[in-house]
């Protein structure tokens, strides 16, 4: 679902850079939103990946009666994500102050 909400939200944004409009308000916060999806799916992939390690392990220890399993509950979820998010933030920012810089320079004669 979220993919698919970065895919749409991306599509808009693309559709308003072709149209010629690319410091907006829209344009800031669709980047702002995707950002944000990216961090939260990150979060999310992190605590589903740590709730499945700790679901299988008490699965297979209850089957195995006899000898040792070593399974790993810690999670090890790639940044990938969150670090898209943080960048896709800050390049908000970045349309935020273009697009300052852009009603300022309409307001000046």
């Amino acid at each position: 679902g979220i993919t698919i909400a970065i895919l749409e939200l991306l599509s808009r944004m693309f559709r308003k850079v072709e149209a010629g409009e690319i410091f907006t308000r829209a344009s800031i916060r669709y980047a702002q939103v995707i950002g944000f999806l990216f961090i939260a799916g990150s979060l999310l992939k992190g605590f589903t990946a740590a709730w499945l390690k700790h679901a299988m392990a008490a699965v297979v220890m209850q089957q195995v009666a006899t000898g040792t399993i070593y399974l790993d509950p810690s999670s090890k979820g790639e940044p990938y994500g969150f670090v898209t998010g943080l960048v896709i933030l800050a390049l908000a920012e970045v349309f935020r102050q273009g697009l300052k810089l852009k009603e300022e320079n309409a307001l000046t004669i």
